[in-house]
């Protein structure tokens, strides 16, 4: 009886020796496909190790391997709200890996980015169909040009190539009838020069005459003749940019401004009504303003994504790829930032709260520079977010 109890014990040890190797050997295997970012595979691996042992550090490392590979899933297919949910199961992971952790972390910062690019992308597109379907050519060709420097830019706003590409054809054939048009409504040039030419000569004998006789005149007798003139009435009879400058009344305070206020965010501004509206977002996150010449207004509200990044952490992630800051300023809760970069002036405005931010981007050409400083500096001064 003994004997046999002795070798039921060892065999048991034995069985569970070999169980802990493989158990092992699996989160060893999974560990290193984590590493080479194979999450699917790693997924396979801790899901043998579960079987083996089904302990917490397996389980957990399971889930971030799972969370990981559905994050790429739909990043590649570009659903990036989806794409963020995924990566927020990878952060919340409790006693997950840490490497895994800051990767989805970094992941999340590029999805962000790229959402907004490609939310921004999508109402220019609209804008370009807008132009395209009343027939504004010239306003339609320069929407075009500017979303094709930045797909030219961004690799990830490839997949949009197929829409632009169609509606540059449509923007080709809107070019060839309104230049069909210009032609068709141009007068003939030929015969009314040659009717000029043949009215200007008698003119131009008529004036010869006049100037010989003016000259047969005596210097005395012509002095006789012409009055003279005060300062005050020479000052009268000639324009001053002086006097032009102090009746033209200021350009900015000619305009006509209008309130906004978002409804979701709680945030506000005012301006310039010659500005237009771009088609507001589904979610109702903000909205964006835009000129024929080049001015654009972005400003919109979000959540905070991760509670630990304070205005610091936003700031210097701001800042980290902008060479040359023409003016900078940070408080407790806010920071302001202007710069420009390829002829284009970007004046940047983020506030943070306890659960959401708010943001305000403008950009405008730097040629107009003139127009739009005066009016952006009243936009900022009237920009007002309370983010909760």
């Amino acid at each position: 009886m003994k004997k046999y109890l002795h070798s039921s014990l060892l065999i048991l040890l034995l069985l569970t020796a070999c169980s802990n190797e493989e158990y092992d050997q699996a989160m060893e295997q999974g560990i290193q496909s984590l590493g080479k970012e194979e999450y699917h595979q790693a997924a396979l691996y801790f899901e043998r190790a579960k079987q083996e042992k089904d302990d917490e550090e397996a389980t957990a490392y399971y889930q971030q391997a799972t969370a990981m590979d559905e994050a790429n899933e739909s990043y590649n297919q570009q659903a990036y709200d989806q794409t963020l949910t995924s990566l927020e199961k990878v952060i919340e992971v409790n006693q997950g890996l840490e490497t895994v952790q800051k990767k989805a972390e970094k992941m999340k910062e590029k999805v962000l980015k790229e959402r907004e690019l490609a939310a921004s992308f999508e109402n220019h597109m609209q804008k370009l169909e807008q132009n395209i379907e009343k027939d504004n050519a010239e306003n339609a060709e320069q929407a075009y040009e500017k979303l094709k420097s930045k797909l030219e830019k961004h690799p990830s706003l490839q997949s949009y190539q197929p829409q632009l590409s169609q509606l540059h054809n449509e923007l080709e054939s809107l070019l060839e009838e309104s230049e069909d048009s210009r032609l068709a409504k141009e007068p003939e040039p030929e015969a009314s020069e040659a009717e000029e030419n043949a009215k200007e000569s008698p003119r131009e004998s008529e004036t010869g005459n006049d100037k010989e006789k003016k000259q047969e005149t005596s210097p005395g007798h012509e002095e006789s003749e012409k009055p003279q003139e005060s300062d005050e009435e020479n000052n009268a009879s000639k324009p001053s940019n002086e006097a032009e400058n102090e009746e033209k009344p200021d350009k900015e305070t000619e305009l006509t401004y209008t309130s906004y206020k978002n409804k979701r965010y709680g945030f506000s501004f005012e301006y310039p009504d010659f500005l237009s509206m771009a088609p507001p977002p589904t979610n109702g996150d903000g909205v964006e303003l835009y000129s024929n010449d080049g001015f654009e207004l972005i400003a919109y509200g979000a959540h905070v994504m991760d509670p630990s990044m304070d205005i610091d952490d936003y700031y210097n992630q701001a800042t980290e790829e902008i060479p040359n800051i023409a003016y900078q300023k940070k408080t407790d809760d806010w920071f302001v930032l202007s710069y420009k970069s390829n002829d284009t002036v970007t004046y940047f405005k983020f506030y943070l709260g306890e659960s959401q931010l708010n943001n305000l981007t403008i950009t405008y050409p730097d040629s107009q520079k003139e127009k739009y400083d005066p009016i952006t500096a009243r936009i900022s001064k009237s920009f007002s977010a309370n983010p909760k």
